[in-house]
């Protein structure tokens, strides 16, 4: 357009002359008309190229519907999913667009719906991790928004789908909690930092005493393994040298942890008891530690004491994986046993319990018939009280992706 209006310059007009002003009006009309419309032809051009899309969308989802092959329904799929998002990439300033984006209804096309349906066909495959992912979203509580806090249990599906070869559908999910930071909010409640070892190892800051156990895991997880012991030792020293007895709420579950790394099996198990009640998480992690230093017949002992199902059962999968580490298989199927009679005894009702029962099998043996325990497990939550349901999506997630990379969820 400004090559329409160069040619009429307002200076260039005053010297023309009296005589030639009709001719430039005339021409100013003739050129002007299409330099003032092509924006209005683009825009047409724009819509009639995202209408069109949208048809042949529509086309390949009716034939979607018709096919008996869920391959063929699958692709079918895909390319209408693809059709329509490029809509919404290369037609941004269309109307169809923003009703796409907004996942307005086009008609009684419903894009919303089939995106979900989009998502769903990757149980075509009912026994592959992204359908578990898949199955596992629907239990967890929706995200209330406006966003005002980080919620792990999203977080912690976002990266496991990371983790397992979806990293589009792990960005949507963490976007809106990214938006959120952004603006100064999800920052609220009580949720731990999980950076807070990280910072203090780095600056190594002193004045944290409740936090020094996570530094000394910190580094020792990182190879700094001298300086993780003598800070360990300075820590328990303080808190329990010259004959300070062990109490409940002495310390932060953290330093048990650390004390299944670099303290002795007395003092580990002393501060496992004393955190184990409110951190349940912790009777796992320090008898498989113990055990892959060494320990046998205490840890054994230890964990046939643990009284809830879920978490006994969690400690004889973590036991199974220490031993066959140290190549004591015969340990490890005994403890297989164990967990198939406490299973068993539960009647498989349990979703975290039978999920156990999964990821030991992974660990015991070489086909795949961990999917189907792990399968079972689903379906146990998704037929399970709503309480129950509200609670198991974040621990199935750490646990599939435990079984998939051999390493917990933040690891």
């Amino acid at each position: 357009m400004s090559a329409c209006f160069d040619v009429f310059r307002p200076g260039a007009a005053r010297t023309a002359g009296a005589n030639r002003s009709w001719l430039a009006l005339v021409l100013l009309f003739l050129i002007g008309w299409p330099c003032g419309w092509s924006g209005v032809a683009l825009a047409d051009d724009a819509a009639s190229q995202a209408n069109r899309q949208f048809i042949q969308a529509m086309q390949l989802i009716r034939q979607a519907n018709a096919t008996y092959d869920p391959n063929e329904e699958s692709r079918l799929l895909d390319e209408a999913d693809r059709l329509l998002q490029d809509i919404i990439t290369r037609y941004p300033d269309t109307d169809l667009a923003v009703q796409l984006v907004t996942n307005q209804f086009v008609g009684d096309f419903d894009f919303f719906e089939f995106r979900n349906r989009v998502k769903s066909m990757v149980c075509n495959d009912q026994l592959s991790s992204k359908c578990f992912l898949f199955r596992i979203s629907s239990l967890l509580p929706p995200v209330e928004t406006p966003i005002t806090t980080a919620r792990w249990d999203w977080l912690s599906l976002a990266v496991a789908y990371h983790l397992l070869g979806d990293p589009g559908r792990a960005k949507e999910i963490i976007a809106p909690f990214l938006s959120a930071v952004r603006h100064g909010v999800a920052t609220e409640g009580g949720d731990r930092d999980l950076f807070v070892g990280r910072a203090l190892a780095l600056t190594e800051a002193q004045g944290c005493g409740a936090e020094l156990g996570l530094v000394a895991r910190t580094l020792f997880d990182a190879g700094r393994e001298t300086e993780a012991r003598a800070l360990f030792a300075t820590t328990v020293e303080q808190q329990f040298g010259q004959g300070k007895e062990v109490k409940s709420g002495c310390c932060a579950p953290e330093l048990a942890v650390a004390a299944g790394d670099m303290g002795s099996p007395d003092l580990a198990l002393t501060l496992l008891r004393t955190v184990q009640e409110e951190n349940p998480w912790t009777i796992a992690t320090v008898l498989g530690k113990l055990a892959r230093r060494g320990e046998t017949a205490t840890v054994l002992a230890y964990a046939d004491q643990v009284q809830d199902a879920d978490n006994r059962g969690e400690t004889y999968a973590e036991l199974i994986g220490a031993f066959l580490e140290r190549n004591d298989r015969a340990t490890a199927e005994d403890l297989m046993k164990r967990l198939d009679k406490l299973a068993g005894d539960d009647g498989n009702r349990r979703p975290a319990l039978i999920a156990h029962h999964a990821r030991a099998e992974k660990l015991l043996y070489p086909d795949d018939r961990w999917r189907g325990t792990f399968q079972q497990a689903i379906t146990a939550a998704e037929h399970a009280s709503s309480f129950v349901r509200r609670d198991i999506g974040g621990p199935l997630i750490a646990v599939l992706v435990k079984i998939e990379t051999g390493l917990p969820l933040l690891d």
